[in-house]
């Protein structure tokens, strides 16, 4: 299977959608517009489609050079092991938590 990784287009936003409402209701997180990308990483990382969480990440990371990008970083639940084990492959976790304060 041959993989493509294309940037989002304005024809993407009602799939793009329906996916960002679909992790919001898994994780129990916001998933606006602004925090898509990461939860379309999760949910294309699941275990049948391996090789696609790592294909978007180089991706991903390909885009942030290429616009002088000092780094790229991205959230993942603590307890999301299967996720965590692709980060840990691909990148370093410093060891931050990331906590909310509702406003």
């Amino acid at each position: 299977m041959a993989l493509e990784i294309a940037a989002l287009g304005a024809h993407d936003r009602p799939a793009r959608d329906a996916l960002a409402r679909g992790d919001r209701d898994i994780h129990r997180t916001p998933a606006g517009a602004a925090e898509f990308d990461a939860a379309r990483r999760r949910l294309l990382a699941a275990r049948e489609i391996r090789g696609v969480g790592r294909a978007l990440i180089e991706a991903v990371a390909q885009q942030a050079r290429a616009a002088g990008a000092q780094r790229c970083y991205w959230l993942t639940q603590q307890d999301n092991h299967a996720a965590r084990a692709l980060y840990d492959k691909v990148a370093r976790f410093h060891g931050f938590i990331r906590y909310d304060v509702a406003l």
